[in-house]
């Protein structure tokens, strides 16, 4: 089992109900990634939380964790569709208790 493996899993680190939650609780940060991201799809930042309370567990795809950032949290990614564009939309649950939405993009083809 390399690195890799270790540092991924297929089951969500964070309940999307709670995740939910922090979106209408409006407990969100969004990175400048995710904002370039979403742009570049032909969408705007204002979309962001709506995608967000669309997902269903069917949209998850890998929980990843990167040991090397300040926070050491686990990143769930989820595959889904949005205004009929594919999308792969990365976060997580900041120490703060903040949702951090760090990418949200066309996925890959894998």
């Amino acid at each position: 089992m390399g690195n890799r493996d270790r540092n991924t899993k297929r089951k969500p680190e964070y309940l999307l109900s709670t995740v939910k939650k922090l979106v209408t609780s409006n407990d969100v940060k969004i990175s400048i990634n995710a904002i370039r991201d979403i742009e570049g799809a032909g969408l705007t930042q204002m979309v962001i939380p709506e995608i967000i309370l669309q997902l269903q567990p069917t949209d998850f795809h890998i929980s990843s964790y990167y040991p090397d950032t300040p926070d050491k949290r686990w990143q769930d990614a989820y595959k889904t569709y949005f205004e009929g564009q594919s999308l792969y939309v990365k976060f997580k649950i900041t120490s703060s208790g903040e949702l951090l939405i760090i990418t949200s993009s066309k996925p890959n083809s894998d």
